[in-house]
């Protein structure tokens, strides 16, 4: 079969196209594909248009959902696979996504079933995975180990400039009240993962009508499909909470313990008791972080609701020791105190933190636990075969 891959612009990782490729597909890429919720994009149809014109794919495929590509492809009667690696992303919340040309895939089971109130018939569930084709050949030196070694780890946003967080930008624009809503609802969920927490009805008082229905950093809010509590949870609130959670629970652990953060951004409110590093690379570095940290340290943004984050086969696929906030569909492929450790509040991340620093066989058996699980059942071969699978029952040709 022989497919168009579309390069989103600033990703992060080959690891899919080089996978396709290792199946049998053949693959041609268009580099640098430009993301953007105008569904026509003059620009974005010409070049893909171009590529149509010239040859003869069985499907068009692309990490997230890109508007543009599916109007191409519904024009050009050809199938667009999309695979979802942010869950309740809004650029996939356009009329484009009701085109019958769509194989959508996403990673978070309540999003699979909300596409499907919507009555999406062509999105699927299909879980995140790692390729441990690359990650076999990680390649530990000694010089890596005098680097990277350290008890805790977290490689990661803050989320606490204004360009990544949305309730950073809108505050100062709400009247008082409404802030100080926000706030105590904010304040009263935040590190608190246990079962009787509703992410999307936490926010139910709140007056949406009073919201900004533009933020820099986001279309017009009429441009989306989304109901209000999910668009706001998702542009604004969860990156709210992810500033907060992450902040808190790193300061709290480097009180007690050798705690290092790798990020990209400019920290704002940590403790300088944290050893901060820049980001680092997600091919060459991030493995050997994971691989060498004590605990490594997953804190899931509130927009994946139940789904498991890339980050989280990221750290097993590399053997290292997973310690999470718990989403329900770890439950589904792992078990918990076997595989990985999950944590629901502040004090049981302290405490089992505190427990398997000082119990490192059972610690390096959950390492190598969740390593052999993920490296068996959680690849992109495995992958593949679900996906074909599911778009050869689907059908290759569009049927209106």
């Amino acid at each position: 079969m022989k497919v168009l891959y579309l390069i989103n612009k600033g990703l992060m990782t080959p690891d899919l196209a080089i996978s396709l490729i290792l199946y049998g597909f053949d693959v041609i890429t268009i580099e640098n594909y430009e993301f953007t919720y105008d569904i026509e994009a003059p620009g974005c149809r010409q070049k893909i248009e171009e590529y149509i014109d010239k040859d003869n794919y069985d499907f068009v495929i692309s990490y997230n959902f890109i508007p543009s590509a599916a109007y191409v492809c519904q024009k050009h009667n050809l199938i667009y696979v999309s695979w979802m690696y942010d869950a309740f992303f809004p650029i996939l919340y356009t009329n484009s996504l009701y085109f019958s040309c769509n194989r959508i895939f996403v990673f978070d089971s309540k999003e699979y079933a909300y596409l499907k109130g919507l009555g999406i018939s062509n999105a699927f569930y299909l879980p995140l995975c790692v390729n441990n084709n690359r990650l076999s050949e990680l390649i530990i030196s000694d010089e890596d180990v005098r680097n990277y070694r350290c008890d805790i780890s977290m490689v990661g946003k803050l989320y606490c400039s204004d360009g990544v967080n949305g309730y950073n930008q809108i505050k100062p624009l709400l009247d008082s009240d409404l802030s100080y809503d926000i706030d105590a609802i904010l304040k009263s969920i935040s590190c608190d993962w246990s079962d009787n927490i509703d992410i999307l009805s936490s926010f139910s008082t709140i007056d949406f009508n009073k919201m900004p229905k533009l933020m820099s950093n986001e279309e017009p809010r009429d441009k989306f499909i989304l109901q209000d509590n999910l668009y706001y949870l998702i542009t604004c609130f969860s990156r709210a909470l992810a500033q907060i959670e992450r902040t808190n629970i790193i300061n709290s652990l480097a009180n007690n313990f050798n705690t290092c953060i790798y990020t990209f951004e400019r920290p704002v409110g940590l403790s300088n008791k944290v050893t901060v590093h820049d980001g680092v690379d997600y091919i060459t570095t991030m493995p050997k972080i994971f691989n060498l940290s004590k605990i490594n340290l997953n804190i899931t943004l509130r927009s994946i609701i139940a789904g498991i984050p890339l980050r989280v086969f990221d750290i097993m696929g590399a053997g290292g020791f997973l310690m999470t906030n718990h989403q329900k569909d770890l439950d589904k492929f792992f078990l918990d105190g076997i595989d990985y450790v999950s944590f629901n509040s502040m004090d049981d991340l302290m405490q089992k933190t505190d427990y398997y620093l000082s119990h490192e066989s059972e610690r390096i058996q959950i390492a190598i636990n969740g390593y052999n699980k993920t490296c068996t059942y959680h690849t992109y071969e495995n992958r593949l075969d679900e996906m074909l699978n599911i778009l050869l029952k689907t059908g290759l040709v569009i049927k209106d």
